[in-house]
């Protein structure tokens, strides 16, 4: 990026546009298991999967979530299909340029791809680029995401 980047002219400032992509996996499960209790992750919070604490606190303060009306037709990510365990996926914010997941970006998915997750990893994983003028958003429902997007980030 152009070091004075903050001094760009409007019509220029695309030139530093963050392009960032968010989607989710559902092949990556977790059954509900007993656990040790001394188990614990060495690296929570660290790299590219956000805080997995800070989003079960982010999650349970929410209360109950309710359901994410779509008028997509038959897209099955939003709870619609049948999602099961402790885990039921990831989701990750990449780059759309480099396609490398943005550090922080990368939470767990629990009962299908909630508005609730794609918030928290968004929030986290563009942190660090907050202040550039320009972010281009892909996602493959953003058109049914973006609709309360303002609403839920004033909450947030």
């Amino acid at each position: 990026m152009d070091p004075n980047w903050e001094s760009r002219e409007e019509n220029l400032r695309f030139l530093d546009a963050l392009f960032h992509a968010i989607d989710g996996n559902f092949t990556q499960n977790q059954k509900d298991k007993n656990t040790d209790v001394d188990d614990f992750p060495l690296t929570l919070g660290a790299a590219y999967f956000a805080n997995e604490n800070d989003v079960a606190k982010y999650i349970k303060d929410l209360g109950p979530l309710k359901h994410e009306s779509s008028t997509c037709h038959k897209f099955g990510a939003m709870g619609y299909s049948g999602h099961w365990g402790s885990v039921s996926g990831t989701l990750r914010l990449s780059c759309a340029r480099h396609m490398f997941v943005l550090p922080g970006g990368g939470v767990d998915l629990q009962k299908g791809e909630r508005f609730a997750n794609v918030d928290f990893a968004m929030i986290s994983g563009l942190r660090l680029w907050a202040d550039l003028f320009v972010h281009v958003s892909a996602y493959n429902i953003n058109c049914q995401y973006r609709i309360n997007f303002e609403k839920r980030m004033e909450a947030f």
